[in-house]
């Protein structure tokens, strides 16, 4: 029974390691090494959500967009709620022209943590991408007008032209008020 216990105590030391040398990878933008670990640590442990949540970033980080959109959800599956995969999951629906399927998503995160600018930003980008036009007005005004995201400068909000088909300079927003410069909203 103490060689089980031991064999059991140095695979979790091994996968420990594996996690760690994976993060590492991550951290320094190695993303073909960090997929290879998690592929690994994913294949030993199938269940265990962290490393298919690595994995689906170092996904990303290749631009493997199916296969990070793929993790993601499985990620979702195994750890239903956690935000760090919604958000990404969003982004990447964003990223490729799915913004009605990151609108649930980012709805869940804001629910969770509404005083956070970005996510609203990428709530109006989503609305906008599914044409709900006014809900996406919503998110964008909500993040101009937070209180502690104004600052002393001000520049172009830009607002649709008479056909409503591109967005050109107006209305002013706050500097750093969370909106990044050039955010746009275009109808697909």
């Amino acid at each position: 029974m103490i060689a089980v216990v031991a064999v059991a105590l140095l695979s979790v030391l091994s996968s420990a390691d594996l996690q760690t040398q994976g993060l590492k990878a991550l951290d320094q933008q190695n993303y073909g090494q960090a997929e290879q670990i998690f592929t690994q640590l994913v294949g030993n442990d199938p269940k265990d959500y962290n490393a298919t949540f690595n994995l689906a970033l170092a996904e990303t980080g290749l631009k493997n967009d199916g296969k990070a959109i793929h993790y993601f959800k499985q990620t979702l599956d195994l750890k239903p709620g956690l935000l760090p995969a919604e958000l990404n999951l969003a982004i990447l629906y964003l990223r490729n022209k799915r913004g009605a399927e990151a609108v649930p998503l980012l709805e869940s995160v804001i629910k969770a943590d509404p005083e956070k600018p970005k996510p609203h930003q990428y709530l109006a980008e989503a609305l906008g991408a599914a044409g709900r036009w006014k809900d996406a007005e919503q998110e964008l005004r909500w993040v101009v007008q937070r209180p502690e995201e104004r600052g002393g400068t001000t520049r172009a909000w830009p607002e649709p032209d008479a056909s409503g088909q591109a967005i050109r300079g107006g209305t002013t927003l706050p500097a750093g008020c969370g909106v990044e410069s050039g955010f746009q909203i275009i109808p697909a």
